[in-house]
């Protein structure tokens, strides 16, 4: 692989936060990760072969969710997961068959539905385990059996005599599921260095990833229409494979392939994703979602399984290329969309999801994120039962895990020239400063909601060399003082460059405001970096979220004031309205948790104000 990553991600789990990010990975590892049940029943879709029935995808489950664990584990360093995870890998080895396939489709039913999109996911991973893996023997068995998995692809894929198109092994969105292996594919041509899967690479992209005379990348690059205009719009697979298409230019510099991603991503941002940083407002799929999403929907929309690809296509851009627009985009996603999603409340009472007439759950996160006078709990996306009807598992269910470690990963990393701070939660940092020595830096509490922050410096060495801090997203101030000297913010950062000595200090004042946002004659709040919303049970009653309220103003700006947060909120605040009664508004990602009443659970981020 090229490396000239402009970041890259701290060694040894370097970044140990005190607040949210570190909470919330801790809750998916003790609740999701170290289910070792799950794990097995993750296997047993492919030892017997599961989907070839039904056309269903329980083969991605395994992969899925080994890649966000292996990441977790990247950030966290738990040692019972990583003997988990060993045990999960060994595991899924075993039932390989003598011809390489690790599937859960049956030969004579293979390559059709789903069946590369789940081998896809075998691919990933297995590479994401391969990457934390201590075992060099391990991991010289999985190369193996990468390889053997892969040459069995090569072998019956492609445009030759006997071969099928891939483009046409699956009935599903023209294909561009099957066409989402080119990342994983080129992840082996860089591991193993052999010419045939770089070949089966630029096979995949010369049929452009659909089915279809137009041609994804050269969609993206002509740039006339938007996502949601492509032949398919399926937001998820077609994310993922702009992924392997960022791949090749990482390999081998290819510029037309960086443009190519650039421009969908753009595209996307400015047509699809909403306010809290996902798209979708139909189902999955890309449908002007930054123009709908104020709309009535039926709460089937804007899916975590979205919300994470896009993290992920977000987080790789942000490590090339160093702009600050990509860390922004992710850290909206994972403040709001994400983390609204994990399903914190963890009791019985409250797991209300029925398929076939049965309850089902608890899942660590949920599918679907409402807006506009919604839900949560409504459905598990991307749902399998097991044959026995015993076990049932969700496509978000298993990839949430992934955004909620890449988000941490990516919120401190190094470069050729100092260390990049681009969220200040509160918490320790270990890195090497450019000359390799030791640097232990400490963050204050303070963030997202404001306050002074202060970062301090424990060094081995005194030594010249610079920190970059991100300025948040909306915020009203960012003032970075050093020994009595203010920085001018620059590009998105304030670059401190300076020598260093243990003890310094950097003084941080961050200060937010709330912040308005209209459209379609609807209205929602942020404050900084969070979208706001209602939510029926905090108020405590049966509300109407759909009223017409009108607030107090002065000078033309709500009043409002800021309330101690409750429970797991990161911000309470209660705006005046015109009638004298106040306006409860708190952190999206806080509510709508407890959805155990039918009439007392709706929450909304778009409001009918006055």
């Amino acid at each position: 692989m090229r490396h000239d990553y402009k970041l890259s991600y701290l060694a040894n789990g370097g970044a140990r936060f005190s607040g949210k990010p570190d909470e919330i990975a801790k809750f998916v590892v003790k609740n999701q990760l170290l289910r070792t049940d799950d794990w097995k029943q993750f296997v047993r879709a492919f030892l017997n072969n599961m989907d070839t029935e039904d056309e269903g995808w329980r083969g991605e489950y395994w992969g899925k969710m080994m890649r966000g664990a292996c990441l977790t584990y990247m950030y966290t360093k738990d040692e019972e997961l990583y003997k988990v995870l060993t045990d999960a890998v060994i595991d899924l080895l075993h039932i390989q068959d003598y011809h390489g396939r690790i599937s859960t489709y049956l030969p004579d039913h293979e390559f059709f539905g789903w069946d590369i999109w789940s081998r896809k996911y075998v691919l990933t991973g297995m590479q994401h385990y391969y990457d934390i893996c201590r075992d060099e023997e391990l991991k010289e068995t999985i190369v193996k059996a990468l390889s053997a998995h892969l040459d069995y692809m090569c072998e019956k894929l492609g445009d030759g005599e006997g071969q099928k198109r891939i483009t046409l092994a699956s009935n599903h969105w023209l294909g561009v599921n099957s066409c989402s292996v080119l990342e994983p594919v080129l992840r082996m041509y860089d591991m193993t260095k052999k010419q045939k899967y770089l070949d089966f690479a630029d096979y995949i992209i010369s049929t452009g990833g659909i089915e279809h005379e137009l041609d994804l990348v050269q969609l993206a690059l002509e740039n006339k229409i938007k996502p949601y205009e492509y032949p398919e719009n399926k937001a998820y697979e077609t994310m993922s494979f702009f992924e392997g298409i960022l791949m090749y230019y990482e390999l081998f510099g290819k510029e037309d392939y960086l443009t190519a991603v650039t421009n969908f991503v753009e595209a996307v941002a400015e047509t699809d994703i909403t306010i809290i940083g996902c798209a979708g407002c139909t189902h999955e799929l890309f449908d002007n979602s930054a123009v709908v999403q104020t709309e009535p929907h039926n709460n089937v929309m804007q899916e975590t399984c979205v919300t994470v690809t896009w993290m992920r296509l977000l987080a790789r851009l942000y490590r090339l290329t160093g702009d600050v627009k990509y860390a922004e985009r992710l850290e909206k996603s994972a403040v709001n969309s994400l983390y609204g999603s994990i399903n914190t409340h963890m009791l019985p009472q409250y797991w209300q999801w029925k398929i076939g007439g049965d309850k089902i759950g608890p899942f660590v996160f949920d599918s679907y994120a409402p807006l506009y006078n919604g839900r949560r709990g409504v459905g598990v996306g991307g749902s399998r039962f097991y044959p026995d009807g015993k076990f049932v598992y969700g496509c978000c269910a298993c990839i949430g895990s992934a955004g909620s470690a890449i988000y941490p990963l990516t919120a401190v990393m190094t470069s050729e020239d100092g260390i990049i701070i681009s969220s200040l939660w509160a918490g320790e940092i270990k890195a090497e400063t450019p000359a390799g020595n030791k640097a232990v830096i400490e963050i204050t509490d303070g963030f997202p909601v404001g306050g002074e922050i202060k970062v301090r410096l424990g060094l081995e060495k005194s030594e010249k060399f610079e920190i970059k801090l991100r300025v948040p997203e909306n915020c009203k101030k960012f003032e970075v003082t050093f020994k009595g000297k203010k920085y001018c913010a620059r590009g998105g950062y304030v670059k401190v460059c300076e020598t260093f000595c243990d003890g310094d200090e950097i003084n941080v004042l961050l200060e937010n405001a709330l912040t308005e946002v209209v459209l379609n004659g609807r209205t929602a709040f942020t404050y900084g970096i969070l979208t706001l919303a209602r939510d029926c049970e905090k108020e405590g009653k049966p509300s109407d979220l759909t009223e017409t309220i009108e607030l107090a103003r002065k000078c033309k700006k709500p009043i409002y004031n800021l309330c101690t947060p409750e429970g797991e909120e990161m911000i309470r605040l209660e705006v005046n309205l015109k009638d004298g009664t106040k306006l409860l508004l708190t952190d999206y990602a806080s509510c709508g948790k407890k959805w155990d009443k039918e009439d007392n659970c709706n929450i909304t981020v778009w409001m009918n104000i006055k």
